[in-house]
């Protein structure tokens, strides 16, 4: 899908990020990038659904040799996003705990529905998501608000009521589908605002954790100004 990657002066935390890590600042790191969503059509609220090439996301973590297992897809509706995962390469089935779901296998995504681009904090336009294949000892489908906050993780959460579906094989290998719908989204409005910004991580106990572009080191879980610029095309 069509991606703008333009080189920038790093942003005023980066010498911190880096000594942190200790090591040279990622590629990632030192790019500002953008991505298109397609309009998928207005039926598309209801797994399961085939959400086009264009959806696809980039995999910008390449840049660092960030490993791949997982193909993501994003797509619009005035009425929401519709989200799809497949992940490929696995051996055990994935599993997470309904009492820590920030930190199970599955998806994870944020979303800033008004960016600015420089604001290093989370403000109300923005959310997290976990979106679980299996969650419990019964394995059910769950799509969880995981509350944004800096420092340690506070993951406990409820599952919120939104169409999903997923299909786990027996050699582990999922694919997962969800609609997330505006009223999950403070400040989605199309008509308004032709641009989100997004920011995805997948997580696997045995495969790792594939990031849109810089790994954990980074604050990209509470730091929107480190998240995805996405128009929203159509």
């Amino acid at each position: 899908m069509p991606a703008a990657v333009s080189p920038s002066s790093a942003p005023p935390h980066a010498a911190t990020a880096s000594e942190a890590i200790d090591r040279p600042v990622p590629a990632a790191f030192l790019c500002r990038f953008e991505v298109s969503l397609p309009r998928v059509g207005d039926g598309v609220v209801e797994p399961p659904f085939e959400l086009p090439e264009a959806a696809r996301l980039p995999h910008f973590g390449a840049l660092d040799d960030l490993p791949q297992f997982a193909e993501i897809r994003l797509g619009w509706t005035p009425a929401g996003l519709a989200v799809a995962v497949v992940v490929t390469g696995k051996t055990a089935r994935p599993e997470a705990s309904a009492k820590a779901v920030g930190g199970g296998d599955g998806l994870h995504l944020w979303i800033d529905t008004r960016p600015t681009g420089t604001s290093h904090r989370a403000g109300r336009y923005c959310r997290r998501f976990a979106l679980l294949p299996r969650v419990g000892k019964v394995g059910k489908v769950g799509v969880y608000e995981v509350p944004i906050m800096k420092g340690e993780d506070a993951s406990v959460a409820e599952p919120l009521p939104v169409p999903v579906q997923a299909e786990t094989e027996r050699s582990g290998n999922y694919r997962l589908e969800a609609f997330l719908p505006a009223e999950e989204l403070p400040g989605f409005d199309p008509s308004r605002s032709a641009a989100i910004a997004v920011h995805t991580v997948v997580t696997d106990g045995e495969l790792g954790a594939q990031p849109l572009t810089v790994s954990g080191a980074f604050p990209t879980g509470h730091d929107p100004s480190l998240w995805t610029r996405a128009t929203l095309d159509g």
